[in-house]
């Protein structure tokens, strides 16, 4: 045991950053750790990580901002649309395309805080662009970065004005 850490002691590594393997232990210095009370449930631990990560991504967003997210079903959007509406941050979620049950998931964003929530085929649509159009230039996006046409995602960020921010929409590839 290293201060208060004991063998078999659940923590939680919020400034450890890895990548997935092989290896059956890791070696870690205990001030980078932080100790789960026994009283949180195994469960609700687990999402620590989301948490963590949800807030590292919003860490610059305030109050007035718009952030869009593509597949903000998971855990880590779940905690965005919480964060964002305790900020006060207009959160635009959309649903990944290979969710099975993508309404359900649309209700769980708008009842945890998200301004719009929606499957991400509705990102296509008119309506759409009119929400995102009315809330004004978004100043975050979330997005898996694999599949996107981030030539299209950039003119949208930089474009000035609702006209713009259309146009710039409406030139995007169908990914985005």
């Amino acid at each position: 045991a290293e201060g208060d850490l004991a063998k078999g002691d659940l923590v939680f590594a919020p400034t450890l950053r890895c990548a997935w393997g092989d290896a059956a232990t890791v070696t870690v210095d205990a001030k980078a750790l932080v100790k789960v009370p026994p009283t949180i449930p195994h469960a609700q631990a687990a999402h620590l990580g989301a948490a963590a990560a949800a807030a590292a991504l919003l860490a610059g967003a305030v109050a007035g901002d718009v952030v869009l997210h593509l597949g903000g079903e998971g855990a880590v959007g779940q905690v965005a649309a919480q964060l964002c509406a305790a900020r006060g941050v207009s959160l635009v979620s959309l649903v990944g395309a290979d969710v099975a049950d993508a309404e359900d998931a649309v209700e769980v964003l708008k009842n945890l805080g998200a301004v719009c929530a929606a499957p991400a085929a509705f990102a296509r649509t008119p309506t759409f662009r009119g929400v995102v159009a009315d809330l004004g230039a978004p100043s975050l996006l979330l997005v898996d970065a694999a599949n996107i046409d981030a030539p299209a995602v950039n003119a949208l960020l930089a474009a000035e004005g609702a006209a713009a921010r259309r146009g710039a929409l409406a030139a995007a590839h169908g990914v985005d």
